[in-house]
This record gives structure tokens, C-alpha cells and sequence, in this order.
């Protein structure tokens, strides 16, 4: 897909082509827009200010395919079959089962921030990260984190207040900082403000 000021569809303010003409028809069926559900898939831009339903869906479908890794060959029949995932797979496939499926955003560090290439060692942007989070209830939340902005979903049914109280219990804490072992500090560096995300030197989650 490029994406310019100018194309033959459009997504907002931009203009969108195929990379390829083979690639037209997928094009086409994620941008399908049909009424009330949404069309067989969906494209748009991830910034700031997202489409709540879109994103709610594209959480959905990335919980799963998590859910799916973390339990394994050995236990993949139990994502199939188990009643449990119905409603968010069916949210996530069709968006047809529940008006909204509501989720937690806000932003935990600068969209700048730096991280430790896991290979070179070189300071490089940070990009994305993601994770499970199983709170006291139990509840499972999927967390994830594109340039610093931390979106939560509940896998389990349409409500985020699980994850509000445990955000107020850990005092506002990410499960992808803090209890992930990684600090946040910022500090001058070549006469500008800079922001990083390190791994915590004590080497364990913060309580």
C-alpha cells in the first residue's frame, strides 16, 4: 500500500494506492464500508486520535492471535472450543455482537522515546510492545503499546473497569514498564531534551 496526499481512495486526509495491482481487490475489501458492521475488514490510520470501533476490533483480533501463542499447540483446542472467546472473537471477526467493546488509552511515555536496539545495542525509537495482563478477579487484559500511546482490552466481555481498578491499585504503573522490569528517564542529550526506556537496574517488577 502507498499512501500520499493524493490516490485513487481515500482514508482521511491521504490518498491510497495498491503497491501492486494484484493487491487492489485486498485493498479494496479492507476499506469496504458496509453498513452497520463495518464491511469485511477495516484499514486506518493509527495515530492519537483513533476510530473506536476500528481500534476496539483491531485489539480484539491482535488479543487473540496472543492468547493463541501464549497457550500453545498443546492448548490451542481450548481457545477453539471454549465458550470463554466467543464474544471477543466474534467482535473481532464481525463487530456484530455488542454496539461497542470499550478500551483503555492513554499515553505513557513521549512518542520520541529511545530503547536499546536488542541486537546492535544503538539507541532506536521505540516502536510497539504488548503483553497479557491477568488481574485478581480474574480478568484477562491484552496491553499494547504503539509509540507510547498504551491502548488495554478486556478479552473477556466489553468492560475496561477491571483494568481501572488495577491501574488505581498499582498507582497508575504500566504492565509493559514498570512491571516489566524497564524505567523510564529523560536527561539532555546533544542539547535536547531526550526520553528513554531502559531496563530497570534493580531487574525486577516494581510493586
Amino acid at each position: 500500500m502507498n499512501v500520499s496526499n493524493s490516490g485513487a481512495y481515500s482514508l482521511g486526509p491521504y490518498g491510497i494506492d495498491p503497491a501492486q495491482g494484484r493487491h487492489r481487490e485486498r485493498l479494496l475489501n479492507s476499506i469496504a464500508m458496509e453498513e452497520p458492521l463495518g464491511g469485511p475488514g477495516f484499514l486506518f490510520l493509527l495515530q492519537d486520535d483513533v476510530p473506536d470501533r476500528q481500534m476496539s476490533r483491531f485489539l480484539a483480533k491482535m488479543a487473540l492471535e496472543v492468547v493463541s501463542v501464549r497457550l500453545g499447540p498443546d492448548l490451542y483446542n481450548v481457545l477453539l472450543d471454549s465458550d470463554h472467546y466467543d464474544r471477543v472473537r466474534s467482535w473481532a471477526r464481525r463487530g456484530d455482537n455488542y454496539d461497542s467493546w470499550p478500551f483503555h488509552k492513554r499515553r505513557i511515555f513521549a512518542d520520541d522515546t529511545l530503547m536499546r536496539h536488542p541486537h546492535s545495542g544503538a539507541w532506536v525509537r521505540h516502536g510497539f510492545a504488548y503483553d497479557l495482563l491477568l488481574t485478581e478477579h480474574p480478568e484477562t487484559f491484552f496491553i499494547f503499546c504503539m509509540f507510547g500511546m498504551e491502548y488495554a482490552i478486556n478479552v473477556g466481555g466489553p468492560s475496561i473497569k477491571g483494568y481501572q481498578e488495577w491501574l488505581q491499585k498499582h498507582h497508575g504503573q504500566s504492565p509493559l514498564i514498570e512491571w516489566a522490569g524497564r524505567r523510564l528517564r529523560s536527561e539532555i542529550w546533544d542539547g535536547e531534551m531526550r526520553h528513554f526506556l531502559e531496563e530497570d537496574a534493580q531487574g525486577r517488577k516494581v510493586d
